[in-house]
Parts: structure tokens; C-alpha cells; sequence
């Protein structure tokens, strides 16, 4: 976990949600606001989470100044592979994101068909042909191997 702290002058917004966004967009990152991860202590002290795949911010609203402190989170594997979903229908309410999240956006869908024909190709192998050939091997490990890296690398940059 990472610390840190982020001078912002943010004017006063009455809804929630449109608060935590421009939070989120004066500090930078990217993710999306969850309502139900949003709470005010027994201080009285306003905590609320920012979201992305690898990562979560969990940003602490000063009573008075305007010193916000972040701490910084990096997720799982696991965590990463169930946010990209969201992810892959839209940017909407996620904020201006890296380059590599457009990238999945545009390959999860061409990728879910590859990885139908994939299973539908290695049924119709084992129980026909076999793999008795080293081609069909390389072909279809390399169709697996390719969105494993690409979440690999995704989880790694977070």
C-alpha cells in the first residue's frame, strides 16, 4: 500500500457522485467511483474509493484545508480480470484511461468469439483427430497465451 497526499481546491458539489469524479479527475487517475464504497467515520470524516483494474484508491476528504490523502492499493489477478468487463462495454464514468484498457475494450469481444472456436476446435480434435500434430499444438497455444499476457501486463501496470 502507497500513501500520499494531493493539494486540490475542489468547489462545493452537492451530489455525491459528480464530487468523487471531479476528485478523481483533479487528482489524475482513473477507475470509477462505486456508491456503496462511501462512508463517513465516527469522526465524521468522508472516505470514499476510486476503482480501476489493479488497483484501488481509497481518497480521505479533509474536514477543513484542501489536503486530500490517497491510499493507494494494488488488487489481484483475479481482481483485474472482473473489472476489465465493465471496462469492455464502455469508458463511462471510468475517466480518461491508459491506453492498454482502450486495447482490451476493442479485442474482448473478437476475443470471447476466438476463445468459443478455440474450445469448439480442441473438442473437435481430442475426439476426432487428436493433437497428433505439432502445428495445431503452436496454433491453438498461442490463441490461449495471448490474453493471459495481456491481463499479465495489465495486472503488472495496474
Amino acid at each position: 500500500m502507497t500513501q500520499w497526499e494531493q493539494h486540490l481546491n475542489i468547489p462545493d458539489i452537492p451530489d455525491k457522485l459528480e464530487f468523487k469524479l471531479a476528485v478523481r479527475d483533479s487528482m489524475g487517475i482513473f477507475g470509477h467511483a462505486p456508491w456503496w464504497e462511501d462512508y463517513i467515520d465516527s469522526l465524521g470524516v468522508h472516505h470514499f474509493m476510486i476503482g480501476r483494474p489493479g488497483k484501488r484508491y481509497w481518497i480521505t476528504v479533509p474536514d477543513r484545508g484542501n489536503i486530500y490523502k490517497v491510499d493507494e492499493i494494488r488488487t489481484g489477478f483475479w481482481d483485474v480480470l472482473i473489472q476489465l468487463h465493465p471496462l469492455a462495454g464502455g469508458m463511462r464514468g471510468h475517466g480518461k484511461g491508459p491506453f492498454f484498457i482502450s486495447a482490451w475494450k476493442i479485442i474482448a469481444l473478437p476475443m470471447a468469439l476466438v476463445l468459443l472456436g478455440v474450445m469448439v476446435i480442441t473438442i473437435h480434435f481430442w475426439y476426432v483427430r487428436s493433437f497428433k500434430k505439432r502445428r495445431s499444438w503452436i496454433i491453438v497455444g498461442a490463441m490461449v497465451l495471448f490474453p493471459l499476457i495481456l491481463l499479465t501486463f495489465i495486472w503488472l501496470v495496474g
